[in-house]
């Protein structure tokens, strides 16, 4: 699909897309940037507070924007969706995604909160992209059997630490933790590797 969007009136700051098997999902967050604040003295990066945030949905293979539709979604500034998909296969009625639930037919959208704490930009097993993916590889392993891999860094003793976390753990209990030879800089982005890839990347 290489369609140009004229329906998006402003600059996006929007980094991701989701993408199922027959829709492209774009987000039209308030997180924009406008050149003319710097005359008014502020930065050029911000949120407009008047711009509603939006979902544009297109067909995957559309060949212009005449079938874009937006719906609006009050506040839902999205930077990354860790995945999406479709239900109701016949007239694929809502597109599912791992931020938010857009009815197609009815033009809405439903919302539930995850988590209350930030989240870094969780990634998934790229095989698995469009598909559901709520259930366990392994039908007798617990839904929550696993672990929970990441970067942590101390400002004031200025150490970095890899933690490796229980993921059946109410309180994330940590079972490992490395400390680094040197910082890993913070960022917001995941990667998901399979065992053999570590494997690989460890030989």
């Amino acid at each position: 699909m290489n369609v140009l969007i004229f329906s998006m009136e402003s600059f996006s700051c929007a980094q991701d897309f989701a993408v199922t098997p027959n829709y492209a999902v774009f987000f039209d967050i308030q997180i924009t940037a406008n050149l003319w604040w710097i005359l008014r003295g502020r930065p050029p990066m911000g949120a407009d507070a008047a711009k509603v945030a939006r979902l544009g949905i297109i067909p995957r293979y559309a060949e212009d924007e005449r079938d874009m539709r937006w719906i609006e979604a009050p506040g839902l500034n999205v930077l990354h969706c860790v995945n999406a998909w479709e239900e109701d296969d016949d007239d694929a009625a809502a597109i599912t995604m791992v931020v938010s639930n857009a009815a197609v037919v009815e033009n809405t959208v439903e919302r539930r909160q995850l988590s209350e704490k930030a989240l870094d930009f969780a990634v998934i097993n790229p095989a698995y992209a469009a598909k559901e993916n709520r259930d366990p590889d392994n039908l007798t392993a617990a839904e929550d059997d696993g672990y929970l891999v990441t970067y942590v860094h101390d400002d004031n003793a200025q150490e970095s630490m890899f933690l490796v976390m229980d993921a059946k753990s109410s309180t994330l209990d940590i079972v490992a933790a490395v400390k680094l030879p040197q910082r890993v800089p913070g960022a917001f982005h995941c990667l998901f590797l399979s065992e053999l890839e570590l494997r690989m990347a460890s030989s």
